[in-house]
């Protein structure tokens, strides 16, 4: 099975891929995202300390606050794109209790919309000074291919992860794709709104600055929202 272990300094634990998700719905009330078959990394489902981060999307014609009907998340951006079509991206962050969530459900604020969902879960990662720090935000029109911002981490093993949306024409599924460099990418399209997350794990030194993703839309009715994350090993 895929996986990444990071070697930090000494006395660091290196940052290791749990795994990843993705779904998409139409409808109302709260979707569960199962967290307990995770692909791409070491195990099926979280445990205690990992961190779990989602990214939920949708295309609404509105500024919403979209949220988590889970409770413990942590709102690290809510993200809003107007152009003919609106972008709407919210990224959340919990560490595993005890006994570790075995789904994270999204409420859409729009029963009759198309949203769109995917997380990644991270072991070893140093939440001292909050559950994920920094994290960088961007936004963009006249495309539907995100474009996460440049971030600089300070800390040996840090691992970068990047969270992007975008719309697209109404009878089109935009399935973004990952920039070069970028692995362990989580995609799930659906009518109109395509969300991605993916990590850059092989940063040394200086900024990372994350191409635009690829694929998706490039009409100039289009918009979207992204964030880069820096996750620290302990």
């Amino acid at each position: 099975m895929l996986h990444h272990r990071l070697r930090g300094v000494s006395k660091q634990k290196s940052l290791v891929y749990v795994g990843g998700a993705n779904d998409y719905f139409y409808g109302s009330g709260a979707i569960p995202l199962s967290l307990t078959s995770l692909t791409g990394g070491v195990a099926s489902s979280p445990a205690a300390g990992d961190v779990v981060i989602v990214a939920f999307a949708g295309r609404v014609y509105t500024d919403y606050n979209l949220g988590l009907a889970t409770s413990g998340y942590t709102e690290l951006a809510d993200l809003y794109s107007p152009d003919t079509r609106d972008a709407n991206l919210g990224v959340y962050a919990k560490v595993m209790g005890s006994t570790p969530d075995t789904s994270v459900s999204a409420t859409n604020p729009e029963a009759d919309k198309h949203y769109a969902i995917a997380a990644h879960v991270w072991r070893n990662t140093d939440v001292t000074s909050g559950i994920v720090t920094p994290i960088a935000t961007a936004t963009g029109t006249d495309t539907g291919r995100p474009n996460p911002p440049s971030v600089t981490p300070t800390v040996s093993g840090s691992v970068i992860i990047v969270v992007g949306a975008g719309t697209t024409y109404d009878d089109t599924y935009p399935d973004l794709t990952a920039p070069s460099g970028i692995t362990l990418f989580q995609t799930n399209p659906t009518y109109g709104i395509s969300v991605g997350i993916g990590a850059y794990v092989g940063w040394t030194s200086g900024a990372y600055d994350c191409a635009a993703f690829g694929d998706g839309s490039t009409s100039s009715n289009d918009s979207w929202c992204a964030a880069s994350i820096i996750l620290k090993p302990v």
